[in-house]
């Protein structure tokens, strides 16, 4: 019913539409199986979530709309790609990070994507040709080499269980989250540049905000490992204050 509801708008009302359904509708999916799992990554408000699941749905009843995107710190980003440099763009599991590949290809940008599922970017960016990679034994060597290529790169960093000796405990107010910090490593040593992205709901629109990390400066100890322990704690700290304001709210 509510997709057809929804299809009856005009398209360029259609996110706006979708959004207030969403704000009515996230007592009643906030007790959905998907919405329960969903919330134990802890990076997404139960509003953002809603949210999602009515465009999803939307794009696989071939329903077309227009995403209201505000991002700040494109500058950023562009300027380590015209740099000549890889970019490793990292995030936590935000459901609405994808929605950045519409705007990188319009603007001609391409990334790929590190994820164990083949398409899961389809919901948000349909129409986006995007190459995935799968983790397996060889995939941070082929990660390292897109880098020297002056290559994308996107990945979701975070776990909601620890991985072994692969990832970091991080406390939040929302509870624990495990970072893996491999890839910010190889990006480091191939002196490829790190950008942070997170994603949510603010003032009717999906804001996504791009920064990068901070280094120590003036270290003269300072090396490659030790610069990525830096880049890994400063996203840590990146994604608190993302969780922290999701939780206020």
């Amino acid at each position: 019913m509510l997709r057809l509801m929804l299809r009856l708008v005009p398209r360029r009302h259609r996110f706006s539409a979708a959004l207030v359904c969403a704000r009515l509708l996230t007592p009643v999916i906030s007790r959905t199986a998907y919405c329960r799992s969903r919330r134990k990554s802890i990076v997404d408000s139960p509003l953002e979530i809603s949210l999602y699941l009515i465009l999803a749905g939307l794009t696989r009843e071939g329903i077309s709309y227009e995403p209201c995107l505000h991002i700040t710190g494109f500058d950023l980003f562009e300027a380590e790609v015209k740099a000549g440099r890889g970019v490793l763009l990292i995030s936590g599991h935000n459901v609405f990070g994808f929605a950045i590949l519409n705007y990188l290809a319009e603007r001609g940008y391409k990334a790929s994507l590190v994820s164990y599922t083949p398409d899961p970017h389809r919901l948000l960016a349909p129409g986006v040709p995007t190459e995935v990679i799968a983790p397996n034994r060889s995939y941070l060597l082929q990660i390292r080499n897109r880098f020297r290529n002056g290559e994308v790169v996107g990945a979701m960093i975070d776990r909601s269980e620890a991985v072994g000796d692969r990832t970091f405990p991080v406390a939040t107010a929302g509870g624990t989250v495990h970072l893996a910090d491999a890839l910010i490593e190889v990006a480091t040593h191939a002196k490829a540049g790190i950008i942070f992205l997170r994603a949510s709901v603010e003032e009717g629109a999906i804001e996504i905000e791009l920064t990068r990390p901070r280094l120590p400066e003036g270290d003269a100890k300072s090396d490659i490992k030790s610069d990525a322990k830096s880049i890994a704690r400063d996203f840590a700290q990146f994604l608190q204050s993302h969780i922290l304001r999701n939780t206020s709210r």
